[in-house]
Protein backbone atom coordinates (compact mmCIF):
# COMPACT_ATOMS: atom_id res chain seq x y z
CA UNK A 1 0.00 0.00 0.00
CA UNK A 2 1.23 3.32 -0.92
CA UNK A 3 0.19 6.96 0.48
CA UNK A 4 -2.06 9.28 -1.44
CA UNK A 5 -0.76 13.40 -2.17
CA UNK A 6 -3.85 15.27 -2.50
CA UNK A 7 -2.90 18.99 -4.02
CA UNK A 8 -5.89 21.22 -2.74
CA UNK A 9 -3.86 23.89 -0.49
CA UNK A 10 -6.72 26.53 -0.87
CA UNK A 11 -10.41 27.32 -1.23
CA UNK A 12 -11.80 26.03 2.13
CA UNK A 13 -15.45 25.09 -0.27
CA UNK A 14 -13.40 22.89 -2.01
CA UNK A 15 -11.64 21.27 0.50
CA UNK A 16 -14.73 20.65 2.42
CA UNK A 17 -16.49 19.44 -0.98
CA UNK A 18 -13.90 17.11 -2.17
CA UNK A 19 -13.90 15.13 1.17
CA UNK A 20 -15.83 12.21 -0.48
CA UNK A 21 -12.94 11.82 -3.38
CA UNK A 22 -9.85 11.44 -0.08
CA UNK A 23 -12.42 8.74 1.65
CA UNK A 24 -13.35 6.87 -1.73
CA UNK A 25 -9.24 6.62 -1.99
CA UNK A 26 -9.14 5.16 1.68
CA UNK A 27 -11.70 2.81 1.36
CA UNK A 28 -11.61 1.42 -1.91
CA UNK A 29 -7.71 0.35 -1.53
CA UNK A 30 -6.11 2.55 -3.48
CA UNK A 31 -3.85 4.03 -0.77
CA UNK A 32 -3.40 3.96 2.94
CA UNK A 33 -3.19 7.47 3.74
CA UNK A 34 -3.80 10.65 2.43
CA UNK A 35 -1.72 13.37 3.24
CA UNK A 36 -3.53 16.65 2.29
CA UNK A 37 -1.02 20.11 2.21
CA UNK A 38 -2.90 23.18 2.91
CA UNK A 39 -2.40 26.93 3.14
CA UNK A 40 -1.45 28.37 6.45
CA UNK A 41 -4.40 30.08 7.51
CA UNK A 42 -6.30 26.50 7.51
CA UNK A 43 -3.74 25.25 9.94
CA UNK A 44 -6.85 25.19 12.22
CA UNK A 45 -8.67 22.75 10.22
CA UNK A 46 -7.93 19.40 11.42
CA UNK A 47 -9.77 18.80 14.58
CA UNK A 48 -13.09 20.19 12.88
CA UNK A 49 -12.69 17.98 9.84
CA UNK A 50 -10.00 15.10 10.49
CA UNK A 51 -11.20 11.61 9.98
CA UNK A 52 -9.13 8.56 10.61
CA UNK A 53 -6.28 8.21 7.51
CA UNK A 54 -5.78 11.50 6.35
CA UNK A 55 -3.49 14.17 7.51
CA UNK A 56 -3.30 17.72 7.14
CA UNK A 57 -0.04 19.75 6.80
CA UNK A 58 0.63 22.96 6.45
CA UNK A 59 2.30 23.16 2.52
CA UNK A 60 5.04 25.39 3.84
CA UNK A 61 6.75 23.35 5.63
CA UNK A 62 8.93 20.08 4.85
CA UNK A 63 6.43 16.87 3.70
CA UNK A 64 7.63 13.77 2.03
CA UNK A 65 6.90 13.82 -1.92
CA UNK A 66 6.82 17.89 -1.46
CA UNK A 67 9.10 18.05 -4.82
CA UNK A 68 6.11 16.01 -6.57
CA UNK A 69 4.05 18.43 -4.80
CA UNK A 70 5.65 21.61 -6.46
CA UNK A 71 5.98 19.94 -9.85
CA UNK A 72 3.94 20.97 -13.07
CA UNK A 73 2.27 17.33 -13.03
CA UNK A 74 -1.45 18.50 -13.41
CA UNK A 75 -3.23 15.09 -14.30
CA UNK A 76 -3.25 12.01 -12.13
CA UNK A 77 -0.11 10.38 -11.46
CA UNK A 78 0.56 6.72 -10.01
CA UNK A 79 4.07 5.08 -9.28
CA UNK A 80 4.63 2.26 -6.57
CA UNK A 81 5.61 4.62 -4.14
CA UNK A 82 2.59 7.37 -4.38
CA UNK A 83 -0.34 8.23 -5.90
CA UNK A 84 -0.75 12.14 -6.80
CA UNK A 85 -4.28 13.69 -7.31
CA UNK A 86 -3.69 17.44 -8.16
CA UNK A 87 -7.45 18.54 -7.60
CA UNK A 88 -6.46 22.07 -8.07
CA UNK A 89 -5.09 21.44 -11.59
CA UNK A 90 -8.24 20.07 -12.73
CA UNK A 91 -9.63 22.39 -14.60
CA UNK A 92 -6.44 22.70 -16.47
CA UNK A 93 -7.08 19.15 -18.12
CA UNK A 94 -11.05 19.10 -17.72
CA UNK A 95 -13.92 20.44 -19.02
CA UNK A 96 -17.85 20.87 -18.21
CA UNK A 97 -20.32 22.64 -19.82
CA UNK A 98 -20.06 25.71 -17.33
CA UNK A 99 -16.39 26.63 -16.45
CA UNK A 100 -17.68 27.72 -13.27
CA UNK A 101 -18.63 24.68 -11.74
CA UNK A 102 -15.16 24.00 -10.10
CA UNK A 103 -15.83 21.39 -7.71
CA UNK A 104 -17.85 19.40 -10.35
CA UNK A 105 -14.57 19.58 -12.43
CA UNK A 106 -12.51 17.66 -9.58
CA UNK A 107 -14.95 14.64 -9.18
CA UNK A 108 -14.86 14.66 -13.47
CA UNK A 109 -11.20 14.91 -13.13
CA UNK A 110 -11.18 11.72 -10.66
CA UNK A 111 -12.27 8.94 -13.19
CA UNK A 112 -15.65 10.56 -13.25
CA UNK A 113 -16.18 10.14 -9.69
CA UNK A 114 -20.23 11.11 -8.77
CA UNK A 115 -20.48 14.22 -6.22
CA UNK A 116 -23.87 13.83 -5.32
CA UNK A 117 -23.80 12.58 -2.09
CA UNK A 118 -20.52 14.74 -1.14
CA UNK A 119 -22.28 15.89 2.16
CA UNK A 120 -22.31 12.18 3.42
CA UNK A 121 -18.38 11.70 3.25
CA UNK A 122 -17.85 15.24 5.01
CA UNK A 123 -16.63 14.83 8.91
CA UNK A 124 -17.97 18.00 10.74
CA UNK A 125 -16.14 17.80 14.75
CA UNK A 126 -17.68 21.07 16.40
CA UNK A 127 -16.53 23.51 19.17
CA UNK A 128 -19.21 24.27 20.86
CA UNK A 129 -17.33 26.47 23.44
CA UNK A 130 -15.53 28.48 20.84
CA UNK A 131 -18.89 29.01 19.41
CA UNK A 132 -21.03 30.39 22.44
CA UNK A 133 -17.44 32.57 23.06
CA UNK A 134 -18.17 34.18 19.48
CA UNK A 135 -22.15 34.50 20.43
CA UNK A 136 -21.01 36.07 23.64
CA UNK A 137 -18.14 38.66 21.58
CA UNK A 138 -21.07 39.59 19.86
CA UNK A 139 -23.70 39.92 22.46
CA UNK A 140 -26.34 38.03 20.67
CA UNK A 141 -29.65 37.02 21.95
CA UNK A 142 -30.03 33.09 20.57
CA UNK A 143 -33.62 33.83 21.46
CA UNK A 144 -34.75 36.17 19.31
CA UNK A 145 -34.69 36.78 16.17
CA UNK A 146 -32.13 38.06 13.74
CA UNK A 147 -30.84 37.46 10.59
CA UNK A 148 -26.95 36.03 9.65
CA UNK A 149 -25.52 38.03 7.04
CA UNK A 150 -22.46 36.85 5.02
CA UNK A 151 -21.04 39.54 2.67
CA UNK A 152 -17.65 38.24 2.14
CA UNK A 153 -16.03 35.91 -0.30
CA UNK A 154 -12.45 34.53 -0.99
CA UNK A 155 -9.93 34.78 1.46
CA UNK A 156 -8.24 38.03 3.16
CA UNK A 157 -6.41 39.78 1.75
CA UNK A 158 -8.01 39.03 -1.44
CA UNK A 159 -11.50 38.67 -0.35
CA UNK A 160 -14.35 40.26 -2.11
CA UNK A 161 -17.91 41.52 -0.56
CA UNK A 162 -21.34 42.16 -2.12
CA UNK A 163 -23.15 45.02 -0.42
CA UNK A 164 -26.69 45.00 -1.62
CA UNK A 165 -27.53 42.05 0.47
CA UNK A 166 -30.72 43.59 2.13
CA UNK A 167 -33.44 41.24 3.90
CA UNK A 168 -36.70 41.93 3.18
CA UNK A 169 -37.68 41.50 6.94
CA UNK A 170 -36.99 43.76 9.61
CA UNK A 171 -35.27 41.74 12.02
CA UNK A 172 -32.05 42.73 13.15
CA UNK A 173 -28.84 41.99 10.68
CA UNK A 174 -25.68 39.72 12.29
CA UNK A 175 -22.53 40.53 9.58
CA UNK A 176 -20.46 37.65 9.89
CA UNK A 177 -17.05 39.48 9.74
CA UNK A 178 -13.35 38.71 9.64
CA UNK A 179 -11.95 38.94 13.20
CA UNK A 180 -8.75 37.51 15.01
CA UNK A 181 -8.71 34.50 15.76
CA UNK A 182 -12.24 33.77 14.85
CA UNK A 183 -12.85 31.28 11.69
CA UNK A 184 -15.91 29.73 9.91
CA UNK A 185 -16.79 27.06 12.58
CA UNK A 186 -17.13 29.09 15.02
CA UNK A 187 -19.95 31.25 13.54
CA UNK A 188 -22.50 27.85 13.67
CA UNK A 189 -24.14 28.15 16.61
CA UNK A 190 -24.99 31.72 15.64
CA UNK A 191 -26.34 30.54 12.27
CA UNK A 192 -28.44 27.43 13.91
CA UNK A 193 -30.24 29.98 15.64
CA UNK A 194 -31.09 32.55 12.98
CA UNK A 195 -34.28 33.64 11.63
CA UNK A 196 -32.62 33.71 8.16
CA UNK A 197 -29.25 33.39 6.09
CA UNK A 198 -28.18 35.05 3.59
CA UNK A 199 -24.45 34.28 1.75
CA UNK A 200 -22.62 34.99 -0.69
CA UNK A 201 -22.15 31.48 -3.04
CA UNK A 202 -18.49 30.43 -0.91
CA UNK A 203 -17.64 27.95 1.93
CA UNK A 204 -19.57 28.60 4.31
CA UNK A 205 -22.83 26.86 2.07
CA UNK A 206 -21.17 23.66 2.55
CA UNK A 207 -21.25 23.84 6.27
CA UNK A 208 -25.10 25.02 6.23
CA UNK A 209 -26.32 21.88 4.20
CA UNK A 210 -24.16 19.74 6.52
CA UNK A 211 -26.46 20.81 9.01
CA UNK A 212 -29.33 20.93 7.30
CA UNK A 213 -30.16 24.38 8.07
CA UNK A 214 -33.11 25.93 5.84
CA UNK A 215 -34.03 29.29 5.39
CA UNK A 216 -30.75 30.03 3.18
CA UNK A 217 -30.32 32.42 0.34
CA UNK A 218 -27.59 32.43 -1.72
CA UNK A 219 -26.21 35.28 -3.50
CA UNK A 220 -24.13 34.90 -6.86
CA UNK A 221 -20.70 35.83 -7.58
CA UNK A 222 -21.11 36.35 -11.03
CA UNK A 223 -22.76 37.65 -13.64
CA UNK A 224 -24.39 35.83 -16.47
CA UNK A 225 -27.79 34.84 -18.42
CA UNK A 226 -29.65 31.94 -17.98
CA UNK A 227 -29.70 29.63 -15.19
CA UNK A 228 -27.35 31.40 -12.54
CA UNK A 229 -27.11 29.16 -10.20
CA UNK A 230 -27.53 25.94 -12.21
CA UNK A 231 -23.52 24.59 -11.48
CA UNK A 232 -24.09 24.16 -7.99
CA UNK A 233 -28.16 23.96 -7.55
CA UNK A 234 -27.44 20.16 -6.70
CA UNK A 235 -25.14 20.44 -4.31
CA UNK A 236 -27.38 22.20 -1.80
CA UNK A 237 -31.01 21.67 -0.08
CA UNK A 238 -33.97 22.17 -2.85
CA UNK A 239 -35.95 24.91 -0.21
CA UNK A 240 -32.34 27.10 -0.51
CA UNK A 241 -33.27 30.69 -2.49
CA UNK A 242 -30.76 31.60 -5.30
CA UNK A 243 -30.34 35.37 -6.12
CA UNK A 244 -27.98 36.79 -8.73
Amino acid sequence: MKPCLIRQPAGLGDVLFTQKIAKLLLSQGRCNSVVWPLVSQYDYIEPYIGAPGIKYVNENVEFEFKELYNSPINTLYETEDILYVPLQHADQTTTLPDPRAHGHIKYKFCNNLQHDDWKDYLTLNRDLAREKLLVDKLGIDLDSKYNLINKNYGSPPGNLSRDDITPSNDYPNVYMEFFDNVHLFDWLTIAENAYEIHTMETSICYVLEKLNIKDVYVYSKYISSGDEFGYIRDNYDATWIYIS
